[in-house]
């Protein structure tokens, strides 16, 4: 198994093997997405991506994984290097065949002035597993994260999310939308650490969840760890199933239940859905996956 490219990009991919490398050249501004996706073969080592995008240069790099093949496992591990001033967003589609169990580590360090958007989203695989890492090493570095977990039949998903803010004045949201249905269950560790160093850092965590069957399970784990003054930082989580008074009142104006339903659905993860506005197609099947 091993990455490939989706479609011509202006930056060379070197794919080789189990390993994948997206390299954008000090200030260039890659306009077009840079697309990867599932290739198969006889090797079945863990898949690496690494992405480094040198000093002034921006690109949003797509990892779609999906596949009409049946899968037992799969591996991820992406490593993303941000140097000062370049920009990068990192969006991660998984939905692979039912059977399969996934598991994916990322690593990302962000350099000074450097800024990160992850939109990652999980609607498939059997079991996933891993970890969100995002690590400023400069100050007034962003870190942004929009994840979308979802869990139907006996899917069971796990995570752990850790933004650090190393150096001074950071900042950025990281706010994750978990729904569990029929048997599905979510864990979610989240959390949010402040070295001593980072003064004037800025940053919040957001874990809010919708149960839409009593058999479903979500747990939702919020954590701060702070070690200097003069910050504003703060964390949330919730847990909460379809408005009843909201469903009767779209349904008193004509709407079928279950579009009612859907709408509200659709409303619940449009926070993490809308930032692919700009890729129509892709935000369209996710939708169409909830």
């Amino acid at each position: 198994m091993h990455l490939t490219s989706l479609k011509p990009s202006v930056v060379p991919i070197l794919c080789h093997d189990s390993e994948a490398v997206v390299r954008v050249p000090a200030g260039v501004a890659v306009e077009s997405p840079i697309e990867l996706g599932l290739g198969f073969s006889d090797n079945q080592k863990p898949i690496t991506l690494k992405i480094h995008l040198l000093k002034g240069s921006s690109a949003t790099v797509v990892v779609r994984l999906e596949s009409k093949t049946s899968l037992d496992s799969l591996a991820l591990n992406i490593m993303a290097v941000i140097e000062e001033g370049a920009q990068l967003r990192l969006i991660e589609f998984q939905n692979l065949p039912i059977e399969t169990s996934y598991v994916a580590n990322r690593n990302l360090d962000v350099a000074k002035k450097a800024s990160l958007e992850t939109v990652l989203i999980e609607v498939g695989a059997q079991t996933t597993g891993g970890s969100l890492i995002q690590t400023t090493q400069g100050a007034e570095a962003t870190l942004d994260s929009n994840l979308l977990y979802v869990a139907r039949g006996q899917q069971k998903h796990k995570l752990l999310l850790n933004n650090k803010f190393i150096h001074k004045e950071g900042k950025g949201e990281a706010k994750v939308r978990s729904i569990a249905l029929d048997e599905g269950t979510i864990d979610i560790q989240g959390a949010i650490q402040v070295g001593t160093k980072a003064n004037g850092t800025e940053s919040h965590l957001h874990l809010d969840s919708l149960l839409l069957s009593r058999t479903a399970s979500i747990t939702a784990i919020p954590a701060l760890e702070i070690n200097t003054n003069d910050v504003k930082v703060g964390h949330g989580a919730s847990v909460s199933n379809l408005n009843e008074e909201n469903l009767f009142y779209l349904t008193s104006r004509g709407l079928d239940p279950d579009e009612a339903r859907k709408l509200m659905v659709r409303g619940f993860v449009s926070e993490v859905t809308d930032r692919l506005n700009d890729l129509p197609e892709l935000r369209d099947e996710i939708l169409t996956l909830i």
